[in-house]
């Protein structure tokens, strides 16, 4: 993964996903975005234990609310 293709999602997209995992098992996989900040004004969002797949569909519907207006805040329940 370079720089080009993080600027390139985050201008097509609006974010970008990065999952990190440690490939002994030893550590937890987590996985944030990158962009949210710069394209809707709002705080990146990090998932930590879930695999790449249901981290990104986690994210991606995340996305999708704040593009639609959601404002995520700590500790408050937003449905």
């Amino acid at each position: 993964m370079n720089k080009e293709e993080i600027q390139g999602n985050i201008k097509e997209y609006g974010w970008h996903f990065l999952f990190v995992f440690d490939p002994n098992g030893e550590y937890q996989d987590f996985s944030y975005t990158i962009g949210l900040e710069e394209s809707f004004g709002h705080p990146e969002i990090m998932i930590f234990g879930l695999k790449k797949d249901s981290a990104h569909a986690i994210l991606a519907d995340i996305v999708e609310d704040i593009k639609s207006g959601v404002k995520m805040e700590p500790n408050k329940k937003t449905r």
